[in-house]
């Protein structure tokens, strides 16, 4: 399907959204592409110069103030520390192994019509539809009770055999002004997807595992001015996704 005006969209919504509820254990993750030619792959992927570790060291070298210490799963857990200074590394604009999802269509459709320099190509937004069970979160169990978060994040991000749908707990403090990595998450609805280290640039759409599960809807070059309107009154904007706007 190729959306081609915000009345389009708008209609489009609220049939996918009302979807949803018929089979509510599933849940449904979102991503816009400014080109529908973009691959899902982490951006990591996108310049074949970067190293992964220097440009996590740098990002460590560089942000001290805003890398956030004392995260609560700390205590219960050996990397909880790691894997959060990587998700703040990939929301202040680093290269990681991350892919970054929403959970909010409307924040996805701005990453589809919000960049100036693809205006005049065909955006997407990629849905993922799985069973909510496999997200990984902190579902308030105990780590001996079976909270999947813990047993996940007992491994260093860097060393994970199995690719995985996260919901990393949010930190206390996010609204700091000067935390700007969790503020832009929480901005942007964000979730992510990791993959082990052999199967980091393998683009998702094409791994036999996962594309039975996405589906691509299409968004027309010429709407994207109309739709960037519409995000602007929903207030959806620069501003508004990303807390202290970085072009």
């Amino acid at each position: 399907m190729e959306i081609k005006s915000a009345e389009e969209y708008l209609s489009f919504r609220k049939n996918f959204i009302n979807a949803l509820s018929i089979n509510p254990s599933n849940t449904r993750l979102y991503r816009g592409h400014a080109n529908e030619a973009w691959n899902l792959v982490p951006g990591l992927c996108r310049d074949k110069n970067i190293d992964e570790q220097k440009e996590f060291s740098s990002f460590l070298e560089a942000k001290t103030d805003e890398i956030q210490r004392g995260h609560y799963l700390d205590k219960v857990t050996k990397y909880a520390q790691k894997w959060f200074e990587l998700i703040q590394c990939q929301h202040l604009y680093y290269k990681t192994r991350l892919l970054d999802w929403t959970i909010s269509l409307d924040h996805s459709l701005y990453f589809a019509v919000s960049d100036s320099s693809q205006i005049d190509a065909r955006g997407c937004i990629w849905v993922y539809e799985f069973p909510l069970e496999e997200l990984i979160n902190d579902n308030g169990n105990s780590k001996e009770d079976g909270n999947l978060i813990y047993r996940l994040i007992d491994s260093s991000p860097f060393e994970i055999d199995n690719t995985y749908f996260l919901n990393y707990p949010f930190y206390a403090d996010t609204y700091s002004k000067d935390k700007t990595g969790e503020r832009n998450r929480m901005g942007q609805y964000g979730r992510f997807s990791i993959r082990p280290t052999p199967l980091v640039c393998l683009p998702l759409e094409e791994d036999g595992i996962y594309n039975r599960r996405l589906r691509k809807l299409y968004i027309a070059a010429n709407a994207k001015n109309e739709l960037v309107e519409y995000l602007s009154k929903e207030g959806i904007t620069n501003e508004t996704v990303y807390k202290n706007y970085a072009p």
